[in-house]
């Protein structure tokens, strides 16, 4: 099995649920990962088409940034801030803006022991290695 990963091309949750749809390819699944901060209409309507269209949805609380902040810093519960607060954060002790692109930063910020090590406590991290590892 091999993934394939695509950027996104942005807008609300429901657009890009339909551009997961719409992307070329024979694909076995297609999983879009979401910042459910948005409404809760917003959100519904995007949970709504996902199961509609068979498309299988990650959701990072509040966003991801929150998530990336939760593997650094594992005692402290970023669920509960706001996404401005979280993106904020990770940028000003992380990662600048400008480099938030590219993956070789990821790695220096993220070595494999500490993915390791807290995959088995955050949830959102769990499922994402399995999903690189090809486990359902």
């Amino acid at each position: 099995m091999s993934v394939t990963i695509r950027n996104g091309k942005g807008g609300n949750p429901r657009s890009i649920i339909i551009n997961a749809v719409n992307e070329p390819g024979d694909f076995e699944r297609r999983i879009v990962i979401l910042d459910n901060d948005k409404g809760k209409q917003e959100m519904k309507q995007a949970r709504d088409e996902a199961k509609m269209s068979g498309v299988e949805i990650l959701e990072n609380s509040p966003c991801l940034e929150a998530t990336l902040l939760a593997i650094l810093r594992p005692k402290q519960d970023f669920s509960t801030k706001e996404s401005a607060w979280c993106k904020r954060e990770f940028e000003s002790n992380y990662m600048d803006k400008k480099k938030r692109t590219g993956l070789e930063e990821y790695n220096e910020v993220f070595s494999k022991q500490i993915l390791d090590h807290q995959k088995n406590t955050i949830p959102e991290l769990k499922t994402l290695i399995n999903l690189m590892q090809g486990i359902k």
